[in-house]
Formats: C-alpha cells, sequence, structure tokens
C-alpha cells in the first residue's frame, strides 16, 4: 500500500474532527503530567458527545486502589499503562455497551514522569490508545513510549497534550496506512524535544505487522535516534533497561556476527566486569544507519535478521542513527549511571581520531575526543594481526605528531586500554571474509561463525536464493 501525501492539522483541528464524530467514544485517564489530552476535546467544544469520562488517579494509593499494584512499585511502566487501558475499556462496555452499541469506544491513557531537576535524566512516559475501529467490533492497541527533554514542565505538559491528540486521531483516521500515521504523530511538534522509542500495534487490523520493522520506522521517519531490542529480539526502552547496569558496547555491521566478534563481545564482558564491581554489564551491539565507516546502506528485512543473529547470541542489539561515536557516547550516558566501554577494532581507533570527520564541530578532533570520554567511559582494543603475522596493539598505533599527544595522554590516564585477554585463534576472522565465502557457496564460512547463527544464516541464504529464482523464472 502507498502512503498518500501526509498534510499535517493542528491540534485543535483533530481534536475538533474527533468530537464531530459521533461515531466515537470514550474515557481519557492521565497520571503524570496534567490532564492536557483530554483538556484539548473540552476547549474545542463537542466533548459531550466524545468524552465519557475523565480521570487522573495522581494518589498512589488511589491509583493501587483501581489499578492494582505493580511488582516493580514503579508507575511509569508499560504494564500500568496497559492496566489503565484495560480496566477503563471493560467500564465502558460494562456501563453503557448495550446502551451506545452503535459507538466506537476508545480509551486513551497515559502515565508520565515529567524531566527531574535533581538527577538531569529526561521525562519519559508511557501512552496509548484501545479502540474499535467498527461498532461492537475486535479491539485495538497502540501503545508509545516517549522521552521528554525539555526543561519546562508547562512545555513538557503541553508537548504530551500535543501528542495524546495526535496519537488518538491516528488510531482513527490512519491505522491502515501505518507510515502515515507514524509521520501524522509530529504535528505540531516540529522543533520541540522529544523522541518516541517504542510503538507497539496489536488487534486484528495489525496482525501482519512485524513490530520490530515498525519500530525501525521511528529511525527512519525521524521520531526516534535509538530503538533497542532485547536478547529475545523484544523491543525494550533504554529508561527501564540501562538503569543500574554498565554498558559493553560494539559499535559494528554485525554481517555476519563471526567467532571474533563474539570473542571480542565476551572478553570485553569480563574486563569491564573487573572494573565495576557489583554492578551488572550488559553486552550491547549497536548498528548505525549513518555509519561514517562504512556508507552502506541497509534495509529493514537485512537490519531485521542482524537483530536475529544477536539475539541468537543472547546480546541485545540497539539499532541508532548516531554517525559519531561521541553522539552514541552522550545518548547512552544519559540512561546509564554506570560504567560504559566500547570495544574497538584497530583500525576503527585509526578512524575515530581521524580529523576530517568533525569539521563541522567548533573544536574539531579535540571537542570530539572530550565528548566521547565523559563520566566513566573507557575504550577497549582488540588487538589485529599485522605485515608479517606481528599482533598490533594499541600502544603501536601511531598518529600525526599532535594526535599523538592525545591519545598518549588519553592513554596514560587509563581511558583507553588494550584487551587483557582474547582468542588468539580467531584474530584473522572477519565479517567481509565470512560474506564473501557465503556469497561464493563456500561451506567452510560455518566454521567461522558461533554455531548458534549458522541455522539462521542458512535460513535467510535460502529464502535469498529463492527469491532469485522467482526472479529469473
Amino acid at each position: 500500500m502507498q502512503t498518500i501525501q501526509h498534510q499535517p492539522l493542528t491540534t485543535r483541528v483533530k481534536a475538533k474532527n474527533l468530537n464531530e464524530d459521533r461515531t466515537i467514544y470514550g474515557t481519557f485517564a492521565e497520571i503524570g503530567a496534567g490532564q492536557e489530552v483530554a483538556s484539548a476535546f473540552f476547549k474545542v467544544g463537542g466533548a459531550s458527545k466524545t468524552v465519557a469520562k475523565t480521570m487522573s488517579a495522581y494518589d498512589m494509593t488511589f491509583s493501587d486502589t483501581i489499578y492494582g499494584k505493580e511488582k516493580s512499585g514503579r508507575y511509569v511502566v508499560e504494564n500500568r499503562l496497559n492496566k489503565m487501558l484495560d480496566r477503563e475499556f471493560g467500564l465502558l462496555e460494562e456501563r453503557i455497551g448495550e446502551q451506545m452499541c452503535e459507538r466506537r469506544f476508545f480509551v486513551f491513557a497515559n502515565t508520565m514522569a515529567t524531566k527531574s531537576p535533581k538527577n538531569g535524566r529526561p521525562g519519559h512516559g508511557w501512552l496509548g490508545c484501545k479502540f474499535q475501529l467498527e461498532p461492537q467490533g475486535p479491539v485495538h492497541k497502540i501503545i508509545l513510549h516517549v522521552h521528554l527533554y525539555e526543561s519546562m514542565i508547562e512545555s513538557q505538559q503541553n508537548l504530551i497534550g500535543v501528542l495524546g491528540v495526535n496519537l488518538l486521531y491516528a488510531a482513527y483516521r490512519y491505522s491502515a496506512d501505518l507510515p502515515l500515521l507514524l509521520e501524522s504523530l509530529k504535528d505540531g511538534l516540529m522543533g520541540r524535544k522529544f523522541d518516541i522509542d517504542v510503538i507497539k500495534v496489536t488487534g486484528k487490523s495489525f496482525e501482519d505487522v512485524d513490530n520490530r520493522a515498525l519500530n525501525l520506522k521511528l529511525i527512519s521517519q525521524g521520531l526516534a535516534e535509538a530503538i533497542l531490542f532485547d536478547e529475545k529480539g523484544q523491543i525494550q526502552t533504554v529508561t527501564d533497561k540501562f538503569y543500574n547496569q554498565a554498558l559493553l558496547v560494539a559499535r559494528g555491521r554485525f554481517r555476519p556476527p563471526t567467532l571474533q566478534t563474539k570473542d571480542m563481545l565476551c572478553q570485553g564482558v569480563k574486563q569491564l566486569q573487573e572494573q565495576a564491581k557489583g554492578w551488572v554489564v550488559l553486552p550491547l551491539c549497536e548498528i548505525t544507519f549513518n555509519n561514517i565507516f562504512n556508507q552502506e546502506k541497509a534495509n529493514e528485512e537485512d537490519l531485521i535478521f542482524r537483530l536475529e543473529m544477536i539475539s541468537a547470541m543472547n546480546m541485545q542489539t540497539m539499532i541508532t542513527n548516531f554517525e559519531y561515536h561521541y553522539r552514541l557516547s552522550e545518548y547512552l550516558n544519559m540512561f546509564a549511571n554506570s560504567h560504559i566501554a566500547f570495544v574497538l577494532g584497530i583500525d576503527n581507533l585509526t578512524e575515530l581520531f581521524r580529523e576530517e570527520h568533525y569539521k563541522d564541530l567548533p573544536g574539531g578532533t579535540l571537542e570530539a575526543i572530550g565528548r566521547l570520554f565523559k563520566n566513566k567511559f573507557q575504550l577497549y582494543l582488540y588487538p589485529k594481526v599485522g605485515d608479517g603475522g606481528k599482533l598490533v596493539k594499541g600502544e603501536d598505533i601511531q598518529f600525526p605528531q599532535h594526535i599523538q599527544y592525545l591519545f598518549l595522554n588519553l592513554w596514560c590516564q587509563g581511558l583507553i586500554k588494550d584487551f587483557h585477554n582474547y582468542d588468539p585463534d580467531v584474530l584473522n576472522i572477519h565479517s567481509k571474509t565470512v560474506l564473501s565465502k557465503i556469497r561464493d557457496k563456500d561451506e567452510s564460512w560455518e566454521a567461522l561463525v558461533p554455531p548458534e547463527i549458522s541455522s539462521k544464516i542458512k535460513v535467510f541464504v535460502d529464502l535469498i536464493d529463492r527469491r532469485l529464482e522467482e526472479d529469473n523464472a
């Protein structure tokens, strides 16, 4: 289905349009950032034909009495949002289901925490709607997780009000066209500081939707800079996953992951664990849409396949839009409160200090490196086999003199370190070599990748072969 050209609408127009639609009727339940969404519908008039009830259970005891306690003791969580949606929708059906059977019911709910000046962490929250597309029809859900980067609480509340109206309007007007639905979420929010890092859709009309691919569209359509998948390939929020974790990050294409990839991650975790005592170390594989070291563009299907391979190794995957290491580091530092270490091959270290990458920064290379090495950040350097079989480590690297001084300063501070341990038998295994063997149908590739991903590669290769046969038929 081809997406039609999107024509942005104001919040007022959307709220008025929904109020004038006599087929929809529902409830607003908002916690944590005012009642800005419901307020938008009252301000434009005609809400009595649209709104069954609004509520805001701010008091924790009241909220627990209505929706039940969370095992985690937290309130700004996805499970809380689902409880709100399910309970309020159930009440609609129970109390007015028979009398208003010609209406399409909805519940809009959110549970938010605005930005705290105490810890500097962004505000965040969950918002969603549970709705019918036809009277007495099947129920659908759209759920979002959002980060709020604006400093003023009033601005954050206003932002949630606009986004909430956009979401409810999109649910009823654009559910058949998800790229258009995503684009419409930005209406009235140009220049505002927020991102949406999770979207989940469920229901009959969304049965064929792969939520993983839908979340990747958040990046391609400018709504998110990073999307996180856990070791099972499930979408997660960085707010929840990174808190109280030390992060061991490998940037790469992972096309495919090799035995060297796995050794780099496993040995890196052990090395970081020695420093981050008492913290859990989370291994994270990051793939960027905009890799300055590799201009190859990746499609969604290819990225999902890489995600599945990384998940098979029991690792987390983050897909991002960050070109530069310092931008990724800054993003992670907003959500992690412990050590962060990047693992890097020797060749990529040379690229990291290449001055032409940072011409757009006022402080050039010095600024980029300064922004990278913040807080408890470190680089672990994985060795390579050089000319004549000589092992090349960090201490062997030579830069132009002015860059060499910068590198040595970081080295002497212990901010850049060689790997303590590594498997010498995998140093010459590279993804490009493995990929070339796969394309040439050279079965020796199987010995170069972790056994847990070889079966996935075979399935993917068979799929590509069948498509080629169909195209040539």
